[in-house]
């Protein structure tokens, strides 16, 4: 049974649910006058925790679809986004699931947003690949070495790597600007604010490397 025909049957349930909520509601307030002011009382307890029951499974309903929305919506653009590099994506993915143990399906959303800004930035779609299975990988091990989601690793790296250098802090990412400028200077022969916005973040993800291969936070 699909999730949208269990979620449908579910909602008619507690359809059925609430007419029989309100059919005991009534009957239990026509008793008022032949049985003790008591026994209606817990009778409107039990009714009103039936009927609580009933719109959180309405409510189980609406959650249902709406995260079967989100993961339907998600995996279109992870397909629209790689394109032809869907495959080799979704191989990479699971190659760092298993050395991180961390769901490839969870992994996906953190791919497809690093895979976007790198594209973004103007680096080809090969190199791209590349620095996405790297990029989740420092995420990942971000997020075992500092005790945080990696989707909050995730959050904080990507913002590093755009050139927010206190962003890091907090994932162990200590570099100043004139040590940023330094290895533009070493690396591409110009300043920081002359690179180009994909040498940018190149060089940002290399400096994640370098400093989590020389604190031993790279698993």
């Amino acid at each position: 049974m699909d999730l949208f025909t269990l979620v449908a049957r579910l909602s008619l349930d507690a359809s059925d649910y609430e007419k029989g909520v309100q059919s005991s509601k009534q009957s239990f307030m026509g008793l008022a006058n032949t049985v003790s002011a008591k026994a209606v009382a817990v009778g409107t307890m039990v009714a009103h925790g039936v009927e609580r029951a009933a719109g959180a499974l309405i409510d189980f309903g609406k959650n249902a679809i709406q995260a079967s929305a989100d993961i339907e919506a998600e995996i279109s653009l992870y397909q629209q986004v790689f394109g032809e590099l869907e495959s080799a994506a979704t191989g990479a993915l699971e190659s760092i699931s298993q050395d991180t143990n961390i769901l490839a399906t969870r992994l996906r959303g953190i791919g497809t947003g690093a895979f976007m800004q790198f594209k973004g930035a103007g680096v080809d779609a090969g190199n791209a690949l590349a620095m996405m299975d790297k990029y989740t990988r420092l995420a990942a091990d971000a997020a075992a070495a500092y005790n945080i989601s990696v989707e909050d690793a995730d959050v904080k790296l990507r913002s590093f790597i755009r050139g927010n250098t206190e962003a890091g802090d907090s994932i162990g990412l200590f570099t100043s600007e004139s040590q940023r400028n330094e290895r533009a200077v070493a690396n591409y022969g110009k300043k920081w604010t002359e690179l180009t916005e994909a040498q940018k973040q190149m060089l940002m993800l290399g400096v994640v490397e370098e400093i989590y291969n020389q604190t031993e936070v790279v698993g």
